[in-house]
């Protein structure tokens, strides 16, 4: 008997070291990371793993080993190679010649297969914008050439304009980090950040080839989104530039969006046409030809077939009597699935326009009709991008501009600094906050907030559910209360129709009220009440109910008076088991280990959260009453001074 053959280890068996696939595939360790980028294969960890090892699965090596682009990646060496020996013998004119022959490829195969559906490239579209966004903003050097940024920024001003054009922006948030947008595109939610529009200084640290190779990706990814977005839209892709902007630096008003070319599919459409006639003219005379002679010899075949028909005639008649029934009963039905397919198409596409008429209300009208002038310190690309998205108009200091500062037609000025030489009396003076804060909130806010002197709110991020994290600061409830004051004024002035008709029914009201206040004058001369009398007691009635108030505000003032009214107004949430009840305890004397780890964790989360919202309600209590005290102190200045 032969030996038994001894089975591999597991790792062995399913996994492969980055050595072993070296080895296996024949690539360099760039260009297999570069594959593996390429690809979405990451390495793997094994339970039971070889210490500092790499491991990847054998599996994905299998894959790699199939894919077209490590035949290019060879091309690409033995071309380099054949330059370095020109170089050696120093022909010149022969590496001219060999330059126009380099080797190229395509990323095409890879995203069709990294995404089947155009909805799995829009859920992977987060990190794409972002990066090219990044690498938009970066300066031209020795790692990153000029011509990689030209391409991101013409890639991310096409995919802003898709935006402008359809509305589709929904949350901005301005961090440290950068700016935070949020769009919905056919229903799926797309966040991404953009740095701040400051020179930046790349860092030495970091190693750019990993990058180039993300963004060669991406860069193949958001121009097969670009043009399925805007074929959506019928607009023409590629778009074309306007030079002269584009070297004003407008980034976002230098695409020139044209729909489908109409014209020029209808004069190729004419000639294709003449061509077509023509070639009908010259086949409708050879078939006449034809046809005559075919004529004369169907003539005596004509005769014998007429009596063969008489006969058929006469046996389809008692056939069709007998199948009429059945045919009738099979229209009906066909005919009914027809028109419920139609119905459902046509609800389809009524949703849709719905949808997007709604969108429109929604999101396009909130700055329709408002004229926005934005001074040089201000971030002209952010804030350009959100006003008209929103449905407004945007100027700016400097070339490009279709308007200039002196207009009248201006409704709101964007300003970042306090001191202002020359003001128009016919416009409003903001700082660039306000459109943030009004986009999130979908109102616009009062002015006054947020004016060139004045220190402007807390800017909240939108991206917060503060119901589920347990706080609401103090903003928000400012916001809440505005929106339901919009509401409510909107639904007063609904309901002035119907005060209308009443006025007449108050009217006769106010007429009986004034005869009852002329009866108690009599009645308070008949009892010798002077009028200095009576208004004397109305004045100590008001110093009595002035002296409640304060008493009121210095009670307000105490510490646990205000954190409760904060704590009221707080979401209630449900309460968490303590852990000296009884409950509890015979509850986790039921539990298995690994329950009880799981409630154990999941109260340290619970008190963790609490003492957090315990710190947030103290700093705003704190805040608070130091605010009171400079208000209580000005109050007094001013009676002082009064008297």
């Amino acid at each position: 008997m032969g030996r038994r053959k001894q089975k591999k280890p597991v790792i062995e068996s399913k996994y492969l070291t980055r050595g072993q696939a070296l080895r296996k595939l024949q690539l360099s360790l760039t260009e297999f990371r570069r594959l593996c980028i390429l690809k979405g294969i990451f390495p793997r960890q094994p339970k039971k793993k070889g210490s500092g090892k790499v491991y990847y699965s054998i599996k994905d090596i299998k894959f790699l080993s199939h894919e077209p682009i490590i035949k290019k990646f060879r091309e690409f060496n033995s071309f380099y190679k054949k330059i370095k020996k020109a170089i050696g013998k120093k022909e010149f004119q022969k590496i001219k010649s060999m330059e126009s022959n380099l080797p190229t490829y395509t990323l095409h195969h890879i995203v069709k297969e990294r995404y089947p559906t155009f909805i799995d490239a829009l859920r992977d579209l987060d990190d794409c914008i972002t990066l090219i966004s990044l690498f938009a903003i970066l300066p031209s050097s020795s790692m990153v050439p000029a011509n990689r940024t030209q391409n991101c920024q013409k890639l991310y001003c096409e995919f802003l304009n898709y935006i402008i054009k359809t509305h589709s922006l929904r949350k901005v948030f301005v961090s440290i980090k950068g700016i935070y947008f949020q769009v919905e595109i056919k229903s799926q939610l797309i966040t991404w950040i953009t740095p701040h529009q400051f020179t930046q200084h790349p860092p030495k640290n970091i190693d750019f080839r990993v990058m180039l190779t993300f963004l060669e990706l991406y860069e193949a990814i958001l121009k097969f989104v670009n043009h399925e977005l805007f074929y959506s839209i019928n607009l023409r892709y590629p778009p074309e530039f306007d030079q002269e902007k584009l070297s004003n630096g407008d980034l976002l008003g230098a695409l020139i969006l044209l729909n489908e070319n109409e014209n020029e599919n209808e004069n190729e459409n004419q000639n294709e046409n003449q061509i077509e006639n023509e070639n009908e003219n010259e086949n409708q005379i050879e078939n006449q030809k034809l046809m005559r002679e075919r004529i004369k010899t169907l003539e005596q075949k004509l005769i014998s077939v007429e009596k063969n028909e008489a006969i058929n005639v006469q046996n389809e008649e008692k056939n069709q009597k007998e199948n009429q029934g059945l045919d009738q009963e099979v229209e009906q039905n066909f005919f009914q699935k027809m028109e419920e397919d139609e119905d459902e198409s046509t609800r389809k596409q009524y949703k849709q326009a719905q949808k997007q008429r709604s969108r429109k209300v929604i999101y396009g009208n909130l700055f329709e009709g408002k004229i926005f002038y934005l001074n040089r310190e201000v971030p002209r690309l952010p804030l350009e991008f959100v006003i008209r998205s929103f449905g407004g108009k945007v100027g700016w200091q400097g070339e490009g501009s279709e308007f200039g500062e002196n207009d009248e037609k201006i409704t709101h000025q964007i300003v970042d600094r306090k001191r202002i030489d020359r003001r128009f009396i016919s416009r409003a003076y903001i700082q660039p906050q306000w459109a943030f804060d009004s986009v999130n909130e979908l109102i616009l806010l009062p002015v006054e907030d947020y004016a060139p002197e004045v220190k402007p709110p807390h800017h909240l991020s939108p991206f917060v559910k503060d119901h589920i994290v347990g706080y609401i600061p103090k903003r928000r409830e400012e916001l809440i209360s505005l929106k339901s004051f919009r509401n409510s004024s909107k639904k007063k002035k609904s309901n002035l129709k119907n005060q209308n008709q009443n006025q007449n029914q108050n009217q006769n009201q106010n007429q009986e009220e004034l005869e009852k206040n002329y009866a108690q004058e009599l009645e308070n001369e008949f009892k010798g009440i002077t009028y200095s009398q009576l208004e004397e007691q109305k004045k100590n009635k008001t110093n009595f109910q002035e002296v409640e108030i304060e008493g009121n505000e210095k009670s307000i003032l105490s510490k646990t008076q205000l954190e409760n009214q904060i704590r009221n107004k707080q979401p209630k949430k449900t309460s968490v088991f303590d852990q000296n009840d009884e409950k509890t305890q015979l509850a986790k004397a039921v539990m298995t280990r690994k329950q009880r780890i799981a409630f154990n964790k999941a109260q340290r989360i619970s008190s963790k959260k609490q003492n957090s919202i315990d710190r947030l309600i103290n700093k705003r209590v704190a805040f608070e009453i130091e605010n009171q005290d400079e208000e209580d102190i000005k109050k007094r200045k001013t009676k002082s001074k009064q008297k």
